[in-house]
């Protein structure tokens, strides 16, 4: 939105005073913050406040299974506190950090460190790499989301629906929205227990798979028409915000 003062060669009385000049352009900047601020607020609403991917609303239904629940789930992973670097961060050979954030200095001192939450791997975009994370949080009282993100493509989701004994599981890529299909044809949860409260930790297993499909002409004609397999398996364990 542009907002334009009109000056005197638009026409503005030569005769009006100073002060109510001001006033305009006083009031014109505000009301200009005024709209970015609302403009910036159905910004935030749009794509969240930063705890997560914005869910694409038009991606096909896939299939529900039944939750596998084993009291006494045990992994390493479980056991362990494990920690890893922001997806800016890169450790060279010779043990030294760069970042590759252009506000930083190099080399890196005490890069920040993240506790993981996840250890899956992935073999998404045809080779195999760790997803260091996962989210959990309560979407009312019934229905549990897990959000798994690629650190290393953050194009790259998987989010698992878990609600009343059964999950669904639904993998995109940003990017490829409009020009991809996604269809589950395997997925396996196990979980530790059947119900959760917020703040309480959940652990599972995941092992999970779908063909990803092009549909559109011009990715076709780039990557051809070969349907790829995509495969997710490994644990999580992350508190249910």
């Amino acid at each position: 939105m542009m907002i334009r003062i009109r000056s005197m060669k638009d026409g503005l009385d030569p005769e009006q005073p100073k002060s109510s000049s001001l006033r305009t352009t006083v009031y014109a900047q505000s009301l200009k913050w005024t709209v970015l601020g609302i403009l910036f607020t159905q910004f935030l609403v749009s794509y969240g406040s930063g705890a997560g991917p914005r869910i694409p609303q038009d991606l096909e239904t896939q299939i529900w299974s039944q939750v596998e629940y084993i009291p006494k789930l045990n992994d390493p992973f479980f056991r362990s506190v494990k920690w890893t670097y922001p997806r800016w961060i890169r450790e060279s050979p010779k043990r030294y950090f760069i970042s590759l954030r252009t506000e930083d200095k190099n080399p890196v001192k005490d890069p920040p460190r993240i506790v993981r939450t996840a250890e899956l791997l992935s073999n998404s975009w045809n080779y195999w790499h760790l997803l260091s994370f996962c989210e959990a949080s309560l979407l009312g009282q019934h229905t549990i989301q897990l959000l798994v993100p690629d650190q290393n493509n953050i194009t790259e989701q998987l989010r698992v629906l878990v609600r009343d004994g059964k999950f669904s599981c639904q993998y995109w890529q940003t990017r490829g929205l409009g020009a991809y299909t996604w269809t589950t044809t395997r997925q396996k949860l196990t979980l530790d227990r059947e119900m959760y409260r917020k703040g309480d930790v959940i652990q599972g297993r995941l092992d999970f798979e779908c063909i990803m499909v092009r549909t559109n002409r011009e990715a076709m004609r780039k990557h051809g028409k070969r349907p790829q397999t995509i495969q997710v398996y490994g644990v999580f364990k992350t508190i249910v915000e």
